[in-house]
């Protein structure tokens, strides 16, 4: 739920502040709690943004937003 909520905050954050109309996510891997996660959010330059969650080497979840 936690990853949810930080691709939805990315995602509008690099899409100007528009709202989240869709996110299509894929989880790989549990993360842990007492570890950082970094959330990278790239424009994909057609209303969708690129997101991706990593704690250390590990790729914990990956997803496709769209906002407008």
């Amino acid at each position: 739920m936690l990853l949810l909520e930080a691709f939805r905050q990315a995602a509008r954050q690099t899409a100007g502040g528009a709202a989240l109309t869709s996110l299509d996510a894929d989880f790989a891997v549990f993360g842990e709690l007492a570890e950082a996660v970094a959330v990278e959010a790239t424009p994909t330059g057609d209303g969708r943004v690129r997101l991706s969650a990593t704690q250390g080497a590990r790729v914990l979840a990956t997803a496709v937003a769209r906002c407008g």
